[in-house]
Order: C-alpha cells, then sequence, then structure tokens
C-alpha cells in the first residue's frame, strides 16, 4: 500500500505538472489571440484610415483637376485673343498699305510703277527691318521682363508638379516674381494692342519690327496703343496670386507675312 501511495502521489505529481503546462500554454496562446486581434485591428484602422486619406486626395485632386481645366481655359482665351490681337494688326498694316498703293497709283501715271509701289508697300519698312535685325541680334541677351523672378512654368509641354500623366502646353513662360512687381519692355518698339482679357488682367503687345513681345497678368498697364518705348521701360504692374505673390506671363511672337510663329522665351532672355 505504501509504494501504491506513492506511486499514485508521483502520477498526481506529474498530472499536476501537465496541467500547469497546459494551463501555461493556454495561457501563452491567449496572449497570441490578443496581439492578434490588436494586429488586426491595426490593421483594420490602418486600411480606413488609407481609405479616409485616398478620399481625402480624390477629393483634393479633383478640386485641383477642376482649377487646373479653369487655368487652361483662361489660356486658351488668352491665346485666342492674343494671336487675334497680332492677325488685326497684320490686317492694318496690310489695309493701310493698300491704302498708300492706291494713293500713289493715283499720283502716278505709269502702271509700272505704281505695281512696284503697291508690291514695295507691302514689305517692312527700312526702319522695321532694322529694329528686327537689332532685335534678333540681341537673341540670348534680351532683360527680362521683370526684374527679379523665378521661372516657374518652362515653355511647351510642362509635367502637373502633383498630378501623374497630367500635362498643360505653355505658349510662353510664366515668372514668379514679387508681389506687385512692374513689368517692363525688353527691347525698344511700339505698342500695338493693350487688352483687357478674364483671367489674364492686362496684356499689353509691343512691335519690334517683324517681332511681337507679350506681357500678360497685369494688373495695370501704364501704356496705351501707339506708345513708343524704350528698353527696360515700365509697361505695366502684375496682378497678386495668392498672398505674397505675383506670376509673369511672357511670350515672343515673330510674323512672317500672315504666318505668326511662337517663340521659346528662354532662348532670348539673357540668363
Amino acid at each position: 500500500q505504501k509504494k501504491q501511495f506513492i506511486l499514485i502521489k508521483q502520477h498526481q505529481e506529474l498530472i499536476n505538472e501537465e496541467i500547469a503546462s497546459i494551463e501555461d500554454e493556454k495561457t501563452l496562446k491567449m496572449v497570441v489571440i490578443e496581439e492578434k486581434k490588436k494586429e488586426k485591428s491595426a490593421i483594420q484602422g490602418d486600411k480606413e484610415k488609407q481609405e479616409e486619406i485616398y478620399k481625402e486626395f480624390k477629393q483634393e485632386e479633383d478640386v485641383i483637376l477642376a482649377a487646373l481645366k479653369k487655368s487652361q481655359k483662361d489660356k486658351a482665351v488668352l491665346q485666342n485673343k492674343i494671336a487675334e490681337a497680332i492677325r488685326r494688326e497684320i490686317a492694318e498694316a496690310e489695309a493701310e498699305a493698300r491704302r498708300k498703293a492706291a494713293a500713289a497709283k493715283k499720283s502716278d501715271a505709269s502702271t509700272t510703277t505704281s505695281t512696284e509701289t503697291a508690291s514695295a508697300s507691302f514689305a517692312e519698312t527700312k526702319e522695321s527691318l532694322a529694329l528686327s535685325k537689332s532685335f534678333e541680334g540681341n537673341r540670348g541677351k534680351l532683360p527680362w521682363p521683370v526684374e527679379k523672378g523665378t521661372v516657374t512654368e518652362k515653355f511647351g509641354k510642362n509635367p502637373h508638379p502633383t498630378l501623374k500623366n497630367v500635362y498643360t502646353n505653355n505658349r510662353g513662360i510664366d515668372i514668379s516674381a514679387p508681389k506687385n512687381s512692374q513689368v517692363r519692355a525688353v527691347f525698344e518698339g511700339e505698342v500695338t494692342s493693350v487688352l483687357n482679357i478674364p483671367g489674364a488682367g492686362k496684356v499689353v503687345i509691343v512691335k519690334h519690327g517683324n517681332y511681337r513681345t507679350v506681357y500678360s497678368n497685369l494688373q495695370e498697364s501704364y501704356v496705351k496703343k501707339g506708345d513708343k518705348v524704350k528698353t527696360k521701360g515700365i509697361v505695366g504692374s502684375l496682378l497678386v496670386k495668392g498672398s505674397n505673390m505675383s506670376v509673369a506671363h511672357f511670350e515672343i511672337h515673330q510674323v512672317n507675312g500672315a504666318a505668326v510663329n511662337c517663340l521659346n522665351p528662354s532662348l532670348w532672355v539673357t540668363h
């Protein structure tokens, strides 16, 4: 009996140890389950947070796209108005040439001479040709249209700074400058148009022979059609964009007969 008692006691101890081991394992498994629950809850929380961020980003993206569309629409209006103004200038010059040719024809009895006069009147004047040549000679040396600034949108195709696979097309360059900066002519010439365009403020076009420089986003223009301007002569002041800056939009066009070519201003201004 004594031996059996000792054996039973030993078995009881083994059973107790096994029970304790099972309890420890159970406790460990409960800890693991709790950790898994917390991990799952954290993942769910991250997922919800990511979905919330995505929704916010999507809303922000929609706002940016809407603003971009409006900006592109304003740019299209600006481009059309500038092109229309330059075409009108060309038409006026041709009409004036025809008027002079007609006047010459009346005063000249010779058919040959009148034909030559009519033909010659459509060509650029000597003064205009000299100005064109001088403007071309200053390619890469022209002063900036603002005294201080940084090019924030280049000529041609530009990727959007935040939206993937979204591009804008610029017919000139955009220069960020201090608030209300003054805009100056990059070369001597004659003011041929002063326009007021929604979304682009006032626009001044200056003729340099068969070249045109265009200054947009003006709050005020200090010149009028027919005014002569000198290099660095002030033509206006910029609109305010944001709280402490302005943006100048600057273009250069070359007129070849009835055709108008848009040039990259960065190749013409000094660096």
